[in-house]
């Protein structure tokens, strides 16, 4: 009942009071089926945060396939890292077949207030070298830890070829990092077509939302907190072929950003 220090009111989902709304914006990781099937059929409908695996539902990344809202209903807002690797990879189009392998982070903010609270309470505990370190959101410690996602329904790769328009082949795995904030990207790049490091480089930063941070070797969750563009780290060549690429978004900012950008357009 508090949002930002001041009192908030929630209510029931009124079906008479949304009948005539343009966009109405659904939020939290399961579907309100009823209050979807409750709005008119004008209605585009806009799901945040989702978890469920929901196959009529376009993922949408503002600026990559923006001209698939026209034709739907049902949009789902992208997870942070089909949103980070969907700006970079849209303008290598001319590059020919991708093959991309990616080892997403997610931060404890994935899992909304309660992954943050558990994380701040966790790392009290460890300072004040108390036991007392509750386990309810990761099922272990997460503070000063890494470890593999957990109960995700969300095909990754699936959503990143649904939005992408490119030939693309994608594997991505999860882990959960012990980190407030920001996902971070790193993930190895097979092109059809070889631009060269350098030029490859100006493609994946040639979308307005991305950055090239200035010290790539220092490029981590702590320097992207707060911000609004997606910053692109280190681009290195394989010994044989193929990039490591090193990118990082704060995951809250990126999200409801696309979010607005979907609604607006």
């Amino acid at each position: 009942t508090e949002v930002g220090g001041q009192a908030a009111l929630v209510q029931a989902t009124d079906p008479e009071a949304l009948a005539h709304a343009d966009v109405v914006l659904f939020c939290g990781p399961e579907i309100d089926h009823t209050g979807i099937e409750s709005l008119a059929p004008s209605t585009r409908t806009i799901l945040l945060d989702c978890q469920e695996p929901l196959t009529e539902a376009t993922p949408i990344v503002a600026g990559v396939n923006s001209e698939e809202i026209s034709g739907t209903q049902l949009i789902v807002n992208p997870s942070s890292a089909t949103l980070v690797l969907s700006h970079l990879l849209a303008p290598l189009a001319d590059c020919g077949a991708i093959d991309i392998v990616a080892h997403v982070l997610e931060p404890a903010s994935a899992r909304d207030q309660a992954g943050l609270d558990e994380l701040i309470d966790q790392t009290r505990a460890i300072l004040s070298m108390s036991d007392e370190r509750p386990q309810a959101v990761f099922g272990t410690q997460l503070a000063f830890n890494l470890i593999p996602w957990r109960s995700t329904h969300r095909d990754l790769a699936g959503e990143l070829s649904a939005v992408m328009k490119s030939p693309l082949s994608a594997q991505i795995f999860t882990s959960q990092a012990g980190v407030f904030h920001c996902c971070s990207v790193g993930f190895f790049l097979d092109l059809e077509k070889d631009p060269g490091v350098e030029e490859l480089q100006a493609l994946l930063s040639e979308d307005p939302l991305v950055d090239v941070y200035p010290e790539p070797d220092l490029l981590g969750p702590v320097a992207v907190a707060g911000s609004d563009k997606i910053q692109l780290g280190q681009v290195l060549p394989s010994p044989s072929t193929g990039y490591w690429v090193w990118a990082v978004a704060d995951n809250l900012i990126c999200s409801a950003n696309n979010a607005l950008a979907i609604a607006q357009s």
